[in-house]
């Protein structure tokens, strides 16, 4: 009896242990799909997005997107089975940048199957909003004062900037200034705004509307 009551308790503990762990997204399934795959890399809250598939049954598929096994969200509804789903909607704004994404496909007769793991790359992409400066070829200095933003597009009567890097928000850059497609900052740059590479400015105007930056970076003052 004893016996047979320490071999329960050690059955609970594997089951528990197992549990615990993250979703095995290493391979399995009928379902195969052929993009996105090792090789792509999508923008953060990347617009416009699609999967391809083939191996499942029935009318209908859906798609679920994970990071590293930990779900992370619906990438799609259910749609039709013919091998291709665009997503017309931006990537949701936490699927911040990194690698260790995948995609797992779900038919109607609970089939499934999951694509390579992919990455998420950059701040962001789209919108209204046109920012002119910074660019690609921008290099701001660490702890730069007398940095400044140009712009178009912006509607409404004020504009703010967020910075972001790699995807990651970073703070206020400008709060709200006049809509004239200029705005200086006489601060510093934030000291937590190292140097490095893949820094991003958001606009953002009073109805809604948005836009990002090129990818730029800060260098360090190799003078002090």
């Amino acid at each position: 009896m004893y016996l047979r009551f320490i071999l329960c308790l050690i059955a609970i503990f594997i089951s528990l242990s197992c549990n615990s762990n993250p979703t095995d997204t290493s391979s399995g399934g009928s379902i195969d799909i052929s993009h996105p795959n090792s090789s792509t890399e999508w923008e953060y809250q990347e617009a416009g997005t699609y999967v391809e598939w083939t191996g499942a049954t029935g009318s209908e598929v859906m798609f679920e997107i994970y990071k590293n096994g930990t779900y992370m969200g619906l990438y799609h509804g259910w749609t039709d089975n013919d091998g291709y789903a665009g997503r017309t909607a931006q990537l949701d704004a936490s699927w911040t940048a990194g690698s260790g994404y995948q995609l797992k496909a779900i038919d109607r007769n609970d089939n499934y199957g999951w694509s390579d793991s992919f990455s998420i790359v950059g701040g962001g992409s789209g919108g209204s909003i046109d920012i002119s400066h910074p660019n690609s070829s921008t290099e701001w200095e660490y702890q730069e004062a007398g940095t400044y933003v140009e712009w178009t597009g912006a509607t409404g009567s004020e504009v703010m900037f967020e910075i972001y890097k790699n995807g990651t928000y970073m703070g206020l850059y400008h709060g709200w200034t006049d809509n004239d497609g200029y705005a200086g900052r006489t601060a510093q740059l934030d000291a937590s705004w190292t140097a490095g590479s893949g820094y991003q400015l958001k606009a953002i105007d009073r109805n809604d509307n948005y836009g990002w930056s090129d990818s730029f970076s800060i260098v360090n003052n190799i003078s002090q």
